[in-house]
């Protein structure tokens, strides 16, 4: 077990993921909050289509997790004591 109790080569993702989760909801909350100012600028979709809605959520959470879980699993794959007697 590391210092932050996961086991050792895999990260403790939980707090990204937690923040990425309220990013998309604070982010979802704003759009639906402006849909009068977008309603001039869509073409074809409507500004409170749902599957839109889905499909840039979905697409930004992934973002969000390949953002966060590929720099922790190469930070976990370093040695703890080689990388404290290197600085």
């Amino acid at each position: 077990m590391n210092d932050l109790g996961s086991p050792p080569g895999r990260p403790d993702t939980e707090p990204r993921a937690s923040s990425g989760r309220f990013g998309v909801v604070v982010g979802l909350a704003g759009a639906f909050a402006l849909t009068r100012l977008m309603e001039k600028m869509l073409y074809e979709v409507s500004p409170s289509d749902p599957v839109t809605y889905g499909a840039v959520a979905a697409a930004l959470g992934l973002v969000g997790v390949a953002a966060s879980s590929l720099p922790a699993r190469r930070a976990s794959r370093v040695d703890p004591v080689a990388a404290l007697r290197h600085e």
